[in-house]
């Protein structure tokens, strides 16, 4: 006999997504604010790739309990809900922003991205940087919560990988790491003491095609195996930040990497991949599989269309199999 969940429960699982998808308060230390739509990629870059004034994204958080039910019952993994990229509207509050600061934080900390084209300065560097580290820290807040009311649901089996990775999640919210880096950011901008940043950037032959940012923890070998199950604890220097932006003066692209200065780990992440020993194909092959990787993507329709469906599979592939590493790892 099939013993379908309640509707209820499933309602309420609804409600949890949609709320963990909020934030209250903004994310500026110290402001009670409420937040604002706040790019995570500056509107006026997204721009660069638009065609007429809409991208192609993977809205992950667009899914409802209701499609994750369906897909479940039809026994089809949850990655087929987003398989393809939509087309979203850059001015789209509900598509292509996050609820992370306040009308004035978001206007004023990073007017120098929001207002000015990228100039290699230092303080854009940590700014595309602090942004993309609050985007992680609500994509896993937001991932802790549905977790949490997911394997309370009856009639749904309780799969083991949900529940590691709900413990993970939970372990990671528990620590003060993520708030000792966010700290850190925020004295670092308002400082101006941007010698405690590390970062190479990079001009790339990649048409204006592709806009992406996120922050992550790089791993060899056995390390995320080690991190997974706590052996091997974070430090506040282990993020990194990877941006990969189109940059209209050159019609190409730029490849932003940043890190606080005296992380080992990052520098061991930039000697793994040899990136400053790489030829322009390699190095530009290697951005764009990072990119790819990243939470927040965003791609020019003109230039996807046209690509093969071979070609198109193997970049979402990469995409989504990057998203189940990220929930792995925290």
């Amino acid at each position: 006999m099939n013993l379908q969940p309640p509707t209820e429960p499933i309602q309420n699982l609804e409600n949890v997504i949609r709320r963990a998808h909020r934030n209250a308060i903004c994310f500026f230390p110290g402001c009670d604010g409420r937040p604002i739509g706040s790019h995570i990629i500056a509107r006026k870059t997204l721009e660069l790739i638009a065609d007429q004034s809409h991208v192609l994204t993977w809205l992950t958080q667009q899914v409802t309990a209701w499609d994750m039910r369906r897909s479940t019952n039809a026994g089809r993994p949850l990655e087929q809900l987003f398989e393809n990229p939509v087309r979203v509207g850059i001015g789209d509050r509900n598509r292509v922003t996050e609820p992370l600061f306040c009308r004035d934080h978001d206007k004023t900390v990073f007017a120098p991205l929001e207002d000015s084209e990228f100039s290699f300065q230092p303080e854009q560097v940590a700014l595309l940087a602090y942004r993309a580290l609050c985007s992680m820290i609500l994509s896993t807040t937001a991932t802790e919560a549905v977790f949490t009311v997911l394997v309370k649901q009856p009639g749904y089996q309780q799969s083991q990988s949900i529940v590691k990775t709900l413990r993970r999640l939970q372990r990671f919210q528990t620590t003060e790491l993520v708030s000792q880096v966010r700290q850190l950011y925020v004295q670092i901008q308002s400082t101006h003491d941007y010698d405690q940043l590390g970062w190479s950037i990079y001009l790339v032959n990649i048409p204006l095609c592709i806009a992406a940012t996120y922050s992550f923890i790089p791993v060899e070998g056995d390390e995320a195996k080690a991190i997974i199950d706590g052996r091997q604890p974070l430090t506040v220097g282990d993020a990194v930040c990877f941006s990969l932006l189109p940059y209209k003066p050159m019609n190409n692209s730029i490849c932003v990497i940043s890190w606080l200065r005296g992380s080992q780990r990052a520098q061991r992440f930039m000697t793994w991949h040899r990136i400053n020993e790489l030829s322009e194909k390699e190095q530009r092959d290697l951005f764009f599989s990072f990119a790819f990787e990243s939470p927040t993507l965003y791609i020019s329709p003109i230039w996807w269309q046209p690509l093969s469906e071979e070609k198109r599979k193997e970049f979402t592939r990469v995409h989504l199999e990057a998203s189940r590493r990220h929930d792995e790892l925290v």
